[in-house]
This record gives C-alpha cells, structure tokens and sequence, in this order.
C-alpha cells in the first residue's frame, strides 16, 4: 500500500497546529495521524524506542525470552530488522521518509511480502518517527513462482541464489550479531549512562544531603545551645523556686489530682506536720491544728469547677490564715491538680477586729456627740449621718443616705454652699461658714458648718466631712439682740428728753444721739472725737471731776452724776444723769456710757419744793423718803430711767392738793399721773424681764385662789372693757380652783393676758375667760376675736420685744414685753403658757396651766 504524501502533509499540519501549545500527549499525535494514514504503524523515539502502537502493529513484532525491551529493532521480527534498521538510519539521517522494498517474512500465517516505510515527524514531533507496515500476502506468492521458475530453467542462478541465501544468511547473522553486540553495547553505554546518572544524581542528592546535614548540624547545634540555656535557665528557675520556697513565709502544698502530696514550702511544715516522707500520701491523712473540716471538699471543688476557693481559717493556737485553692495547670494548658496556699493573715485580722472597734467607737462617739456629723462623697451625696444630724433634720438615717445634699440646704444659702464646696474640692482648703438647711417639716434649721477633705491613703480626696453645730437659738437670740438693739436705738434716738452718749477709755467722744444735740447743742459731727470733758462746768473740771466721775465708774460699774453742765453757747443746765462702764463681748472694758436728763426746770422746781417741805415736816419726811427710795431703786437697779419718776410723782401729788389749781390744770396732772404709771409699768416690765433673765424674779409660795385672782383681773381692767366698749363672757367651770403661788404675780399675768386681749381687740369685739381642770391641772383660757397672730410671729411671741410683727409696734406701741414676763412667771410657777392663732384678723387664744395645790 503506498501513502499519499498529501495525507501525511495534511497530519503533519495538524499536528503543527496542535504543537502550538504542546497541550496533546503523543498517543492523541498518533491516534491523529492513524485517522489519515489506516496501516499499522509503530511511533518510536530518536532511540527507536517505541512510543506508542497501532492496534494491528503488533503481528509485526516478536519478542523472545527474558526481559521485554521496548526497542523497535529488538521487538521487530528477525526478518525484517536489517531492512528496518537501515531505513531507521536513512530516515534519521535525512530527516525525511525512507522505505524498505518488499521483504519475504514468514509472521506465522504463512509468507507474505512485507513493505516498510518510516516517516519523520518533523515540525508535528521533532525527533519521533513513524514505522509504518504494509503486508501483501499476493505479492509474496508471485514472487515464489517467479524464483521457482528462475530455479527450474538456470541451474546456475540456483545456485547464485543459493549462494546469494547462504550469503543473505551469514550476512543476517553477521547482522544480527553485530546488532547483537550493538545492542549489548548501547544495553552497556546506557547501563553506564544511567550509572553515571545515577552516581551524578547520587551526588548531587549527596551534596544536598550534605547540604541539609551542615543546616540540621547548625541546627542542632543551635537547639543545643538553646537547650543548654534551657537547662540552665531551668536550674536557675527550680534553684529559685527551690530558695523561694524555703524563703517564703507562706505556707504552700502541691497536691496531684488524687490530692496527694507532691511538694511543700517549709512553712507548710507547722501547719500539716509534715516530714520527707509525706511527699505521695493523701492529704486527708495528715492531722492539722488548722479548723478547716471542709479542705478535701474545698480542693475536689477547685478541681471540678477549675475555679478559686478562698476562706479565713482559724487555728488552734489562734493565727488566722487565707487559705486559697487554685487548680494546679502545667505548661501545655493542663491540669495536674491542686495548689494550696496559707497567708499568715493574723495581724490583719487583728488590724481588722481594731478597726471594726475603733469604727464602732468611733461611730458611738460621733452618734452621742452633740453636733451634727455627714459625711459627702464628691458629688455631694450623703454617705454617713450621725444621730445628732438626723435628730437636727428630722429624718432617719436610711432616708439621707444617697441624698444629695443641695435639697437640704436652703435655697438663699445654696449659691454660697456650692462655691465654697467647689473651692475646697479643687484646693483643699477647709472652710467654716454659717448657713441654714431644711428640716423635714420645712422650717430652718441654721448651722455653723465645718467641712474639710478627707483623703484616701494616697492622698487623693475620697469624700468630705462635715460638723454641723445648731445654732438656730444663737441666732434667734442674735436675732432678738438685734431687735432689741434697734428698739434700744430707736428709744435711744427718739429719747429725746436724754443726753445719751458714749465714750473711749481716754474720754473721747464715741456716740452723739439727739438727744444730747438737743440738751447740750452740739451736733454729732461737732462733738464726736472730743473730750467729754467739756460738758462740765470749768470748776467741776478744775477739781477733776472727769476723772473721779470715770474712776468711779471703773470700780464700782457706774457712777452718779447730778450736776450743772455747760452747753454749747455757754448756757448751763442741772442735769441727772449716769455713768456706766461698758463691756466688749469678752468682757473687756470698751469705754463709758454717760445718760443725762435735763432737770433744770425739775431742779428749779425741786428747789421750791425743798423750801416748801422745810416748812411742812410731813413733806420734807415723805421727799426724803422718795430720795431714800430713789437712791435705793438706783443702787439696785442700776438703771436711770426711774430717777425721774419719784420727784415728779412727788410734784404731783403735792400739785394735786392745791386749792388753786383749775379743773383743766386737774385733767392734764391726772394726764401726767397716767403716763407715768404707764412708764412705771414699762420700768416694771424692764426689771422683771432683767430680773428673770438673771434668775433673781423672786415670788412668795402660798396657797390662792386662782378663779379669785381672774376676778381681781378683771376688775383691773374693766376701765379697758367698758372704754371701747367690749364684751367679756367668764366660764369659770373649774371644780378646783386652789394653787400654790404668789397671788400678785398671777394677777399680773392673768392682768396682762386680758389687757392684751381688750387692746388687740376692736370695739363690739368679744373677749371670753375660761377655766378647766385636765389631768391635774389648772388650764385658764383667755380668747377673742381680735387682730390675731401671724403665723410667721406666733413661735416667737414670747420672745422679749416681740410683738406679732412690725405692724403692731407701729399700731399698738408698747415693748413686747408683757408675754416674755408673763411665760417666765408661769414656768416659774411650774405650769405653761401657749398661745395660739389661725392667722391675722383671725383672732388668738392664751393657755395657762398650773399644777393644781395638793388636797
């Protein structure tokens, strides 16, 4: 069969396209190139090794004994491997096709004419060729009757024929030797090839693992080095435990998981009654002094729940340990049991028990302390509240707690609080400050408060402490001090029948009131900053009458002063009149006080009545008795107003029985004698209520009748009753009416509620006195319909010079001075006076009690 070359050009092209990519493997090449070219055919190497076979190749080749070799020229059949070999040869020297003519070869099925051809796979597959096989069964048989016919008609040819076989015959078998030495030779050129491959890659793997022996040397080396530092590190670390472990104060046991004892601090040794033969044996075999039955269970819980159980234990011998159980991890994250810890902890347990007392003695001291204790965390929120504060406050201790203080301090005060709050918070500087908080009930509650730092124990500040002292009296009484000093200024400014002034200690001018510009002619500008001095006549000053009056007054506390004074254009005036000495507020001595009145026209008049009592010994004896009385109500009561009254009650009296006199000089005398018993009142009421203030109020203790002693009451003021006119209803229902007590200090009292009733009362209005017995008691109520009370006035109308408000001094007059008297002499007589009103124009009612005298 002949090829047609065109077919193979086609392959070889679509080989070429495939080889692009050197994606196909050879079988898809040869497969590719039977579809064009049908015959058998072998693809073989450069080596004429075989690569790859057609399916109907294989009756072509022949393969002997032994090991099967993959070489075309070795599995060709013998018959057909000359023929090949040379055509291989030709193929592979040329780079192009070769055939082999037509080669008789008996494959088995009889002899048959065999045509080869091999074909180079060029550009499709550099360096491969194709063996293609082509056998023509016709052709062979032809040519056997064409020999048989050469050998029957020349004998000669027969015999080159078989001189020619004999020859082809030696020829084959030199060939086949020669291919047979050939290939014992290339089987030993690639033996040694592939041994010398082999050697060459042993080598080379040599050197690499050569290579790779140095790296693992160094390496190892290093890990060496590293492990030796590891090991001492490792020695260092278990010497240091080992020291630390027989240095530390802190009791420590290794248990495994069994709870067996693996290790131990020498500390440890006291609490176990450990020895080196211990290491191995159950911890609940030991005997401890230690009262801690729950240890076994405490170190099986750290070794369930893999978490830390920590107890204060007690021993028998009276330490106290932290006794901690942790789970014992090693280094790969596993737990290998349980580590037990003592903290020797009894100092701090006995630090602990002082400070729980300390605190408690502390907290009872604070709590029975007098003033108040907080305690402000720093936004100002209450954390502490002593007793004394809460009583001050009016609440319980669990309702401050948390508060802020700001809601407790008054509104008008709070500004202040918080700017010296913040002040002390960012420097640290204690303040003190007087402020007013709210009670509970919303009434005031004024403090004198103390606050400072209080700083944790590396000085930072942790909270504020703060004393508060209750000076809510102090202020009522600086309060009523003031409005007493305003109405003792306001009667000191508005006295102006009195020289009132004050001086140094050298005598120099201080004070100047009205009074004294309007007796001695001196403004206050003139005469402030002289000396006091120059009042006096020149031969009282001649005779240092300054100095003794002053003198006098420093050793005694005041001095008299009844003498001719000079004004300011010359004139002279009799003036009576007082020097005190006066006292700071530490009780130093501040200067003097001089009180004059101008007696000049009383002098005058006390002369005439001198020369008339020296000719009526009567009078003389009854003017020296006022005197007597006068410098006896003075030595006592230290106090100038009454030295007037005496010489002009006196005058009176004696005016009054003149025949002379007309009946309007008699209404105005009996005018005189009705201001005069008011201002006597009004001096009563000064000494009572400085009586009282000093304790010295003395009353006589006899039985009485009080419903009596309402009656006496109200007969005293009937005159009051019937000017307005007024209605007085008496409801005197007491069963008992009988007291201990001194009967005119009761009617005075009794006198002074119903003259304020009748005074505060408009005309028609009602006024009604009650009596009652409760409880043993004798209550008398004295009501109306009046002017009333203000709320705001009412818990201090017993306050001295208070009167209900301003509106009623400006209305009523008076000092306020007749209910202060009256409380005091009530509670002197151990009863109660209380007084009550809804309001103002409401009206008011007075409770009086007093223990009933005993039957």
């Amino acid at each position: 069969m002949t090829v047609d070359p065109s077919h193979l050009h086609h392959a070889e092209k679509a080989q070429g396209k495939s080889a692009e990519g050197r994606a196909d493997s050879w079988g898809d090449v040869h497969l590719r190139l039977l579809d064009h070219l049908a015959p058998p055919s072998v693809l073989v190497d450069a080596g004429h090794d075989i690569l790859h076979l057609s399916p109907a190749a294989g009756r072509f080749l022949q393969f002997s004994g032994g090991e099967p070799s993959r070489n075309l020229l070795h599995a060709v059949h013998p018959a057909l491997r000359v023929e090949l070999r040379a055509a291989l040869d030709q193929a592979a020297r040329h780079n192009e096709s070769s055939a082999v003519p037509r080669v008789q070869a008996d494959l088995g099925n009889g002899s048959m004419a065999i045509t080869m051809r091999v074909l180079p796979a060029r550009d499709i597959a550099a360096g491969l060729m194709l063996v293609i096989f082509q056998a023509e069964a016709s052709d062979l048989a032809h040519d056997g009757d064409e020999a048989a016919q050469v050998h029957v008609l020349d004998p000669v040819a027969r015999q080159l024929d078989r001189e020619i076989e004999r020859l082809k015959a030696q020829l084959r078998d030199t060939v086949e030797q020669h291919e047979a030495s050939t290939e014992q030779l290339k089987a030993s050129n690639e033996e040694l090839q592939a041994m010398n491959e082999e050697l060459r890659s042993a080598a080379g793997e040599l050197e690499t693992s050569r290579r790779d022996l140095q790296s693992i040397s160094e390496k190892l080396t290093t890990v060496n080095h590293e492990l030796k530092s590891k090991v001492d590190e490792l020695g260092h670390a278990n010497s240091d435990m080992h020291n630390l472990m027989d240095a530390t104060a802190i009791a420590t046991v290794f248990l495994d998981r069994q709870l067996r004892i693996t290790r131990y601090t020498p500390s440890a040794v006291s609490l176990f009654h450990l020895i080196a033969t211990d290491v191995g044996r159950p911890l609940a075999d030991l005997t401890s002094p230690l009262r801690y039955p729950t240890l076994g269970a405490d170190a099986k819980s750290a070794l369930e729940t893999l978490t830390t159980v920590e107890r204060e234990v007690g021993e028998r011998g009276g330490h106290w340990y932290l006794a901690r159980i942790r789970p014992y991890r090693t280094i790969d994250d596993r737990i290998a049991g349980v580590v037990l810890t003592f903290v020797d902890i009894t100092d701090r347990k006995r630090s602990q028990e002082a400070l729980l007392n300390a605190d408690a003695r502390f907290r009872a001291i604070v709590n029975q302390a007098t003033v108040g204790v907080v305690q402000l965390d720093l936004e100002g929120r209450l954390t502490f509240a002593n007793e004394r504060m809460c009583q001050l406050l009016g609440y319980a201790e669990s309702e401050l707690m948390g508060a802020d203080v700001a809601t407790l301090v008054h509104p008008d005060d709070l500004p202040l609080h918080q700017q010296r709050m913040s002040r002390l918070l960012h420097q640290h500087e204690p303040f003190e400050i007087e402020k007013r908080l709210l009670r509970r009930d919303g009434s005031e509650l004024w403090v004198h408060n103390s606050v400072t730092c209080l700083p944790d124990a590396h000085g930072h500040v942790e909270a504020t402490i703060a004393v508060c002292v209750d000076i809510t009296e102090r202020k009522r009484a600086e309060s009523a001090l003031r409005n007493s000093e305003e109405h003792l200024r306001m009667v000191v400014e508005n006295a102006r029948e009195y020289a009132i002034f004050t001086t140094d200690l050298d005598r120099r001018i201080t004070g100047w009131n009205t009074g004294a510009q309007r007796i001695l002619g001196y403004t206050g500008q003139e005469a402030i900053g002289r000396s006091a001095d120059m009042i006096f006549t020149p031969e009282d000053q001649a005779e240092g009458a300054p100095s003794a009056e002053a003198g006098q007054a420093l050793a005694e506390g005041r001095a008299g002063d009844d003498r001719w004074h000079v004004r300011k254009d010359g004139s002279r005036l009799w003036a009576s009149g007082v020097m005190m000495a006066m006292h700071d507020a530490s009780g130093q001595l501040a200067g003097f006080v001089k009180i004059l009145r101008d007696q000049t026209d009383v002098r005058r008049n006390q002369q005439a009545l001198e020369q008339a009592l020296r000719d009526n010994e009567n009078a003389r004896t009854a003017l020296e008795a006022a005197n007597v009385a006068k410098d006896q109500f003075l030595a006592v009561l230290s106090h100038e107003l009454r030295t007037p009254l005496t010489p002009a009650v006196m005058a009176l009296q004696l005016l009054s029985r003149r025949k002379d006199i007309p009946e309007d000089a008699h209404q105005a005398l009996e005018l005189i004698r009705r201001n005069i018993r008011v201002e006597s009142h009004l001096i009563d009421d000064l000494l009572d209520i400085t009586r009282i203030s000093r304790g010295t109020l003395e009353m006589s203790h006899e039985q009485v009748d009080l419903h009596e002693i309402i009656r006496s009451a109200v007969e005293v003021c009937s005159d009051d009753l019937q000017a307005k006119p007024q209605k007085l209803t008496l409801a005197l229902d007491a069963p008992v009416s009988t007291a201990l007590g001194d009967a005119h200090r009761l009617q005075q009292v009794v006198w002074n509620l119903l003259k304020n009733a009748s005074k505060f009362t408009p005309a028609q209005g009602l006024i009604r006195i009650g009596t009652s017995v409760h409880d043993g008691r004798f209550r008398i109520e004295v009501s109306d319909n009046g002017m009333g009370i203000d709320v705001e006035a009412l818990p201090r109308i017993f306050e001295a010079f208070i009167q209900g408000g301003a509106w009623v001094a400006r209305e009523f007059g008076g000092l306020g001075l007749g209910l202060s008297i009256s409380k005091a002499t009530v509670e002197a007589h151990g009863g109660t006076l209380r007084a009550a009103s809804p309001g103002r124009g409401l009206g008011a009612t007075f409770t009086l009690e007093l223990p009933l005298a005993a039957t």
